[in-house]
């Protein structure tokens, strides 16, 4: 995460040789046709309330639509109000392809959510294909009926918000 107060080189060069060292990486280590998705914390949770460096998000935000990578806003605590805004990527005028949210979704009580953009429903990047997918005989199931709703969060989930 692209620290301001404990970066080596000081707070004003904190985006860019942070962003750089995470391009790098991705292009050279990873390749980027090998990566699904970023995700990132708009505000770091663990560890202490780390503020990333400002424009970081937005270059890896910018990265990630030049190679057709799904940028996703991990929310769980900083979404829902928690920093100002409905969002803490709207600090930095975001709009990340998923959020998760979590915690703050119902008032205390256990539900979380995965939201992704309408216009980018169903999309994959361009270039995932099967081919990424390791599949072992009988090993993937679809298991109906794995998970069971509690209708208390999911009647909470809506009011949330609502005065």
């Amino acid at each position: 995460m692209a620290y301001p107060y404990r970066w080596p080189s000081g707070p004003a060069n904190c985006a860019a040789e942070a962003f750089s060292q995470f391009a790098h990486l991705v292009d050279s280590q990873i390749g980027a046709d090998s990566v699904a998705c970023v995700v990132a914390e708009p505000i770091q949770g663990e560890g202490g309330f780390i503020v990333p460096a400002d424009g970081f998000l937005r270059r890896v935000a910018d990265f990630c639509r030049d190679r057709g990578i799904l940028l996703v806003a991990d929310e769980v605590q900083t979404g829902i109000a928690r920093t100002g805004a409905w969002f803490a990527c709207e600090h930095e005028g975001l709009i990340p392809d998923l959020i998760t949210t979590a915690k703050g979704l119902a008032g205390g009580l256990p539900l979380a959510a995965v939201t992704g953009r309408a216009d980018d429903h169903g999309r994959r990047p361009p270039r995932w294909n099967r081919r990424h997918v390791q599949r072992q005989p009988g090993r993937l199931r679809r298991r109906p009926g794995g998970v069971r709703r509690n209708r208390d969060p999911s009647a909470a989930g809506p009011g949330t918000g609502h005065r």
